[in-house]
């Protein structure tokens, strides 16, 4: 995931849903064998939201950019407990 796509997601949690969604700049999941890349860490039903939230957002402002993001959210999954990661 793009950072600023990350970002655009924390965004999108924190200011219009309320929700504590954090961002980290460099993460490397299973079988990424040592890449990095941005990712989103939270409760998943809100980052799924914050995701849905963002991309209409950004559908409003500018499509390409919508469309880019759409095209970044390839997301895989990681379970930390009672967070996950999105990356």
């Amino acid at each position: 995931m793009k950072l600023e796509h990350a970002k655009a997601i924390q965004r999108a949690a924190l200011s219009t849903l309320g929700f504590d969604v954090d961002v980290r700049e460099s993460y490397s999941g299973r079988g990424m064998y040592g890449m990095s890349t941005a990712a989103v860490v939270g409760r998943q039903g809100e980052i799924l939201q914050s995701i849905a939230l963002a991309a209409a957002d950004l559908a409003v402002k500018d499509y390409d950019s919508a469309m880019e993001f759409v095209e970044d959210m390839g997301l895989r999954f990681d379970s930390m407990g009672h967070d996950i990661v999105v990356y």
